[in-house]
């Protein structure tokens, strides 16, 4: 594969990754102020945040591996229509919107893995 088929695809790749982000995002923020809703009827008051797990454009867990190699940064993210929808609902309400990792606990030496965090309820 010559170096501009290679740029080409990884461009391809990124472009995919970022749809799919968006596409998740955009039905996040169709559902969150019900996803809170619930959190807050839960008895004892609810928890105070609800996390969203995220999954890459080949809807595996998104995993900061996938992220370094398509060389996507959070700002990338945090740009895409569907998250800015989701910040300005919850801006409003004095939410908070946190793209950060976690670990999965059950599979040993496995990257660190995204989610979307919602809280300050």
């Amino acid at each position: 594969m010559s170096a501009t088929n290679a740029k080409s695809g990884l461009a391809n790749e990124t472009n995919d990754l970022l749809t799919a982000l968006d596409r998740q995002f955009k039905a996040i923020s169709a559902r969150i102020m019900d996803d809170i809703a619930d959190s807050m009827r839960d008895p004892g008051g609810g928890n105070g945040f609800v996390n969203y797990f995220l999954t890459d454009h080949k809807d595996e867990a998104l995993a900061e591996a996938i992220l370094k190699q398509l060389q996507i940064d959070v700002k990338q993210i945090e740009s895409t229509p569907g998250f800015q929808k989701i910040k300005q609902l919850c801006d409003k309400k004095y939410y908070r919107t946190v793209f950060e990792f976690y670990l999965d606990f059950t599979r040993p030496g496995s990257s660190r893995l995204y989610k979307l965090t919602v809280d300050g309820w």
